[in-house]
C-alpha cells in the first residue's frame, strides 16, 4: 500500500486563503478615501478619509503589504485620496 500526499490539499487550502487575502483587501479598499469631502462655512472637512471602508488602523496592519504593493500599482487613485487627508490634517480644528 501506497500512503497518499496531503500535498495538493495543503497547497489548495493555502491558495484559496491567499485569494480571500488579496479579495477582502480589495473590498474593503476605497484609496480615495470613504464619504463626501465638504467644505462648512468654518472650512472644516467632512467624512470619513480612510481608505478602509471598516476596521481603520487594524486594516492597515494587516493589509500594509498589500497596500504597498498597490500604491506602486494604482498610484494615481492613491494620490487623491492622500492630498486629501493631507488637506484635512492642514486645517486646525475649531470644535470645542
Amino acid at each position: 500500500m501506497q500512503r497518499e500526499s496531503h500535498a495538493p490539499v495543503i497547497i489548495g487550502i493555502l491558495l484559496l486563503l491567499a485569494a480571500l487575502y488579496v479579495g477582502s483587501y480589495f473590498l474593503l479598499t476605497v484609496p480615495q478615501g470613504v464619504g463626501l469631502i465638504k467644505k462648512n462655512d468654518d472650512y472644516q472637512l467632512e467624512g470619513n478619509l480612510e481608505p478602509y471602508r471598516i476596521g481603520g488602523k487594524f486594516s492597515a496592519v494587516i493589509y500594509w503589504p498589500l497596500e504597498q504593493i498597490d500604491r506602486n500599482v494604482r498610484s494615481k487613485d492613491w494620490t487623491l485620496g492622500d492630498t486629501a487627508r493631507e488637506l484635512k490634517e492642514s486645517i486646525p480644528d475649531t470644535n470645542p
